[in-house]
């Protein structure tokens, strides 16, 4: 891009040349806000070349009239010896040719002929803020546009546009305090660039956890958009999640998902919300209309769902679901695939189903004893009563059990033991009910 700071040029060429070629200055100024107006809220720090274009963001002069010093309410401004301004007029040129190194050596030449005299001084240090952005010296950047801006010398326009530049570069750098400092002042401005001010004040309160406040800003923009921005409504919703505002949070995922039923991200969000806002069967159902249109497919994500259909009391579905993930090793073979699924079948009252998967659980890591007990226990729910015998008699086998002191250990010894006495009277009972019904057959 040719032209790095347009506003540079309207400013000198105008009000300080006799011959400015008006059509060509407004092509420049219009084409260059044609791509500002491509930047994306950033909802996470930019790369330094998207910072660039970031930090271009105009605000067209209201009307050419501004261009006459007799109707120009910034005539009361002090104004830049003549001399200067031709300077930087040839500096401009550098700029337009690409000759950054040039330009920013003149305009350091500059700055020492001028020595402390505003303000020309602050003209050139506006100028080298902007070459040390083109050459993405970010640190020079800022640290000239500040200085530019420590007095209100230059023209409205100009001055509100650099000092929302400059607060995105504090933005950028984590200097998030800065940047809402220097951007409240400019609420009360008549300038044209609101949402834009909303926008970058509301993601910097956000950094600094000030939610409430950061979702009064947001939803301003929020608001004024015909279509709902991504980046702006996951970023609403994650100052809603923060104050426990689950409802709120919801509903904005929905505006989301109207604009793109097939944001896979927005829809788990969704899922999440509506659980955290206690209401496990709607989140539940949500997630699973996501799966069938083929959204949910990493292990992660299965795993989520079938833990939704838990807490929302439809193991089955999420028995099958789990074991099809299984078969097409979606999902590992793990202990924790296992622990869900033994933990599904439990709930459906599949005790011998779910003592299964406990025992292999136990098989990939015998120091798993807690799983063993609970395979034990679940055997003997199911009256599958050799196998809670012998998964009982493994464990007290286990030398931590077996000799085991702590408390953890003697409780888990002293539950294997109550499997087996139940087995035992389980068993006793049997044996009776046969004895009495063989006397009742020869009675």
């Amino acid at each position: 891009m040719k032209i790095v700071d347009p506003l540079f040029e309207f400013t000198f060429r105008i009000h300080h040349s006799d011959t400015a070629d008006l059509s060509r200055l407004i092509s420049a100024l219009l084409s260059y806000l044609a791509a500002a107006l491509t930047v994306a809220f950033p909802s996470r720090p930019p790369s330094a070349k998207g910072v660039r274009l970031a930090l271009a963001v105009l605000v067209l002069i209201p009307s050419l009239a501004t261009a006459s010093p007799k109707q120009d309410p910034e005539n009361k401004l002090p104004k830049m010896l003549r001399s200067t301004g031709a300077e930087l007029n040839r500096v401009y040129d550098l700029i337009e040719a690409r000759k950054l190194s040039s330009a920013r050596e003149k305009l350091l030449s500059l700055r020492t002929k001028v020595k402390n005299r505003r303000p020309d001084l602050q003209y050139i240090e506006r100028a080298l803020g902007y070459i040390y952005l083109e050459e993405d010296n970010l640190s020079g950047a800022k640290r000239h546009l500040a200085n530019a801006l420590e007095e209100e010398i230059f023209p409205a326009e100009v001055y509100h546009s650099t000092t929302v530049d400059l607060a995105q570069l504090y933005f950028v750098n984590n200097e998030y305090k800065a940047a809402v400092n220097l951007l409240k002042p400019l609420l009360s401005s008549p300038q044209k660039n609101s949402l834009q001010i909303n926008k970058l004040l509301g993601a910097s309160l956000m950094e600094l956890g000030h939610y409430r406040e950061a979702i009064d800003h947001l939803e301003k923009v929020a608001k004024a958009s015909k279509k709902l921005d991504r980046g702006l409504g996951l970023t609403l919703v994650s100052a809603y999640s923060h104050l426990k505002l689950y409802i709120e949070a919801g509903q904005t995922l929905e505006r989301l998902l109207l604009l793109n039923p097939r944001d896979h991200e927005v829809w788990r969000q969704l899922a999440q919300m509506l659980y955290l806002g206690g209401d496990a069967e709607r989140a539940s159902a949500r997630y699973y209309l996501a799966y069938e249109k083929g959204l949910v497919t990493s292990r992660e994500d299965i795993i989520f769902l079938t833990q939704l259909q838990a807490e929302a009391g439809i193991p089955l579905l999420g028995i099958e679901i789990l074991t099809e993930a299984l078969d097409k090793t979606t999902v590992k073979r793990d202990s924790a695939t296992y622990r869900l699924l033994a933990q599904l079948h439990s709930q459906a009252q599949n005790h011998r189903e779910s003592a299964q998967y406990f025992e292999k659980i136990y098989s990939l890591n015998n120091r798993d004893l807690a799983s063993l007990l609970s395979a034990s226990q679940l055997y003997l729910h199911a009256e599958e009563l050799k196998d809670a015998v012998r998964t009982s008699e493994t464990l007290l086998k286990a030398k931590e059990i077996r000799d085991g002191n702590s408390n953890s250990s003697r409780r888990m010894r002293n539950s294997a033991k109550q499997v087996l006495e139940q087995v035992q009277q389980i068993e006793q009972i049997a044996v009776m009910e046969e004895k009495y019904l063989k006397a009742k057959q020869n009675s």
